[in-house]
């Protein structure tokens, strides 16, 4: 955590450093590619209070009581017309898991005849 409470530093120096001790560590510890280490990052981009949405590949900057203030599908700022289908995407989907932990036969039921 950088407070500046105990010195004064480079911001963007920092997160250029941190960033490539990341990508490092993906390359020679977790097998990712090569060509990660060459892909350009933009300090600018949200890093605080995101939320990464791995099933529509969405980047979803929160504020402070956890409301979407912006999304972003790689560096394409969203519509809020695009957030609010999210939104609706999200509560149906919330809907679902709360009926099918409360009926698990019945829900396997539905996923199997393709009906979800």
């Amino acid at each position: 955590d950088m407070d500046y409470t105990l010195a004064i530093y480079n911001q963007e120096a920092m997160d250029r450093l941190s960033i490539q001790a990341t990508v490092d560590k993906l390359i020679k510890n977790r097998g990712y590619p090569e060509f990660l280490s060459e892909v350009r990052f933009n300090a600018e981009f949200p890093v605080r209070g995101i939320l990464i949405d791995k099933r529509y590949g969405n980047i979803l900057k929160m504020d402070r009581f956890k409301h979407v203030q912006r999304g972003y599908h790689g560096y394409r700022a969203l519509t809020k017309e695009e957030l609010r289908d999210l939104k609706k995407q999200s509560d149906r989907w919330q809907t679902w898991q709360a009926w099918a932990r409360k009926h698990p036969v019945r829900a396997a039921w539905r996923v199997l005849r393709g009906k979800l």
